[in-house]
């Protein structure tokens, strides 16, 4: 039984993973849906503005830096993967590294986030700004 239910998550897994990527490889080669994008007073964000400058592990930790090359203030969302070996994801998570702040344009902002558990002995990590959006002040 409980390898039955092993099989049936990793078939789930695997079949996010390949959407996902098939997802990503369109929004690479240029697919037709623009990049999640925000706007206020005349200017405009895409989450191709920011820039990862940091992504590192340090210990139970990731550590990392993003920069805000947009002309407004912004919200940042980041995407962190964890993958094994062969490539499958093992563990994802999001987060807003400055909270619900605005990171002002061309300033960076430094961030710590946990590793889970589940990820400690992964060794490739991935990062992917997934949003951006103005917070009300």
């Amino acid at each position: 039984m409980e390898t039955k239910r092993a099989i049936k998550a990793a078939v789930v897994i695997a079949v996010v993973a390949i959407i996902w990527q098939a997802g990503r490889s369109l929004n690479q080669i240029g697919s037709s849906s623009p990049s999640p994008a925000a706007a206020y007073n005349g200017g405009t964000c895409k989450t191709s503005d920011i820039e990862i400058r940091q992504l590192d592990r340090k210990g139970t930790m990731i550590i990392g830096e993003l920069v805000n090359h947009c002309t407004i203030p912004i919200g940042i969302q980041i995407q962190i993967t964890f993958r094994d070996a062969s490539g499958r994801v093992v563990h994802t998570d999001h987060f807003w590294p400055a909270s619900t702040r605005n990171v002002a344009p061309e300033a960076s902002v430094p961030f710590m986030w946990p590793i889970p558990e589940t990820a400690a002995k992964e060794d490739r990590m991935i990062g992917d700004i997934i949003e951006v959006h103005r917070w009300n002040q």
